[in-house]
């Protein structure tokens, strides 16, 4: 595996740790990755984009769907 992949998934795995933080980076990513130019979502770095489409982002989370229908 490639050092960046190995980065990114060290990254993830930090972040997915924590639920307050997963849920920030979720909500974060939701508003601003729509917003950036297609050559800095498909950069280098997105190892993940690099031969496919990012999909489109929900408007809400699973956990704020969750909490919605459950009131």
């Amino acid at each position: 595996m490639d050092k960046t992949k190995q980065r990114a998934l060290k990254i993830a795995t930090f972040i997915m740790q924590y639920p307050l933080l997963m849920d920030i980076s979720g909500k974060m990513a939701r508003k601003l990755v729509p917003l950036m130019p297609r050559w800095i979502v498909y950069s280098k770095f997105n190892v993940w984009g690099k031969n496919r489409e990012l999909p489109k982002f929900p408007k809400n989370s699973f956990k704020e769907l969750y909490k919605a229908r459950k009131k």
